[in-house]
């Protein structure tokens, strides 16, 4: 198992047990050794995951948000090149943080303040932060990006405006796997907290290990 610090939580990521050492009370035991650093929280739980923490009654949040942007005058599901590959931008600056040296994590920090996790090897960019929706949607359009996608929670109010006056939207039918497009295969953007969260709480994509999505295989 491994854990992500991040919004005064410790972020539960991968709990993986191997076969020959199931029922043996593992996940509880990595709980504990996780609670030393601050209190538990888990995104994108798959159905095992999910069922395990109902039934330690765990606090199930509303759905995250996946909020979408598209080029203009494009179609994800009918425009054949719309997740084609395109050459990354030189002299792009890496974020600070261990988070960030992970292997393979194409990461960026925009000039403007904002993190992105590149998916160039599929047309566009997951935003991590998004703070100026405005500015990433330029640079998406001056780099040949097709799409943008961000999560965060649904008391982001703010930002719920600003996204959708930089022409983002909740679109239920674009893939979360892209690598190919998988149009079949729906995530639910479920998140779990053991304890209350404070007031106004907003998540963002640096608080579980959402930068790498992909699958095992």
């Amino acid at each position: 198992m491994g854990f992500v610090q991040a919004g005064g939580l410790v972020w539960l990521v991968n709990i993986l047990v191997d076969v020959n050492h199931r029922h043996q009370n593992i996940p509880d035991i990595l709980f504990d050794v996780a609670r030393g650093y601050g209190p538990l929280a888990v995104a994108v739980a798959n159905d095992a995951g999910a069922s395990l923490l109902r039934r330690k009654k765990w606090q199930e949040q509303q759905l995250l948000q996946r909020w979408i942007w598209t080029r203009p005058n494009t179609d994800f599901q009918i425009n054949e090149d719309f997740f084609k590959a395109i050459q990354q931008p030189a002299d792009l600056q890496k974020p600070e943080g261990y988070l960030w040296q992970q292997p393979y994590l194409q990461s960026v920090a925009f000039n403007w303040g904002d993190i992105a996790q590149l998916a160039l090897n599929a047309g566009g960019l997951r935003l991590v932060t998004c703070n100026n929706p405005k500015a990433c949607v330029a640079w998406a359009m001056d780099n040949g990006c097709n799409w943008i996608d961000f999560v965060t929670s649904n008391t982001n109010a703010a930002m719920q405006h600003a996204l959708q006056d930089a022409n983002f939207s909740c679109n239920e039918k674009f893939p979360w796997y892209l690598n190919p497009p998988a149009f079949n295969r729906k995530v639910t953007l479920n998140w779990f907290t053991e304890n209350q969260l404070p007031e106004g709480f907003v998540f963002n994509r640096s608080m579980a290990d959402m930068t790498r999505i992909g699958s095992i295989d």
